[in-house]
């Protein structure tokens, strides 16, 4: 039993003692922690200590207000910077719109003019992109070449010819004009519409096509258009409103069965 409370005894009193014996160890070794020259914490090179490190470097990217980092004017951070600035012709949804439907996000341009210089392709009806910029604020299409396509009838004959924007007859003479979607006669008297490749009647129902008409009624195999004339200069076109697209039918109109291709 005596030898039991000796070992007890023996055990507490060296408990009591390592720490400070340990303490007087660390602060007598040279290599310890707090003596070591070259430990993290007193080596004056170490990341921690160093002033020219990444960390304390006033001049480092993480720290240096001029940074491209931290600078508010650099390209990254600038909100007029070409990548940032709303305004700038490639992020300006002004200047590149998209027509209903389509998913191109690439800048366009169309075949009945708009305002910002863009063309809007009636036959397909999506925006065709300009090849060619020209000067000035964004990216424009040079006026576009007149090509004359036949109008065809729901039998398939040829009534007359189109470029997109003037209606003519058979021998040339203009009758009738096409802003954006809408068909106006010379006469100002409102036609109808020009989408998808079909003339329609108000109601939407087409009597009239180009070749790669689609969306409305099964188009027939037409005769061999006769030589394209040489258009004659359009008159002076009168005032006509702009007028909401009807809806394309899938049926003929009975209405416009002259040659004049209205």
């Amino acid at each position: 039993m005596r030898r039991v409370l000796t070992a007890v005894a023996a055990t507490i009193l060296a408990l009591a003692v390592a720490p400070s014996a340990m303490a007087q160890l660390n602060s007598t070794n040279p290599f310890s922690p707090s003596n070591n020259p070259f430990s993290p914490r007193n080596n004056p090179f170490s990341p921690k200590n160093n002033p020219f490190s990444p960390e304390n470097n006033p001049y480092s990217p993480k720290n240096n207000r001029y940074s491209q980092q931290n600078n508010p004017y650099s390209p990254q951070n600038n909100p007029y910077s070409p990548q940032n600035n709303p305004y700038n012709p490639q992020n300006n949804s002004y200047l590149h719109p998209r027509t209903p439907g389509s998913t191109s996000t690439s800048p366009s341009s169309t075949t009945n003019g708009n305002s910002w210089g863009h063309r809007y392709n009636s036959i397909s009806g999506t925006d065709e992109q300009s090849s060619t910029p020209t000067s000035g604020f964004g990216q424009f299409q040079d006026p576009p070449k007149k090509k004359l396509q036949a109008l065809y009838d729901r039998d398939g004959k040829a009534l007359g010819w189109t470029d997109g924007k003037e209606i003519y007859d058979r021998s040339g003479k203009s009758t009738g004009f096409i802003n954006g979607t809408t068909v106006t006669a010379n006469s100002g008297e409102y036609v109808g519409s020009y989408t998808h490749g079909y003339i329609t009647d108000p109601t939407g129902k087409p009597f009239s096509y180009v070749d790669g008409a689609h969306g409305g009624p099964i188009t027939p195999i037409h005769q061999i258009p006769p030589i394209a004339p040489i258009p004659q200069i359009a008159p002076i076109h009168p005032i006509a409103p702009l007028r909401p697209m009807p809806i394309l039918k899938y049926s003929w109109s009975d209405e416009h069965k002259d040659d004049s291709g209205h």
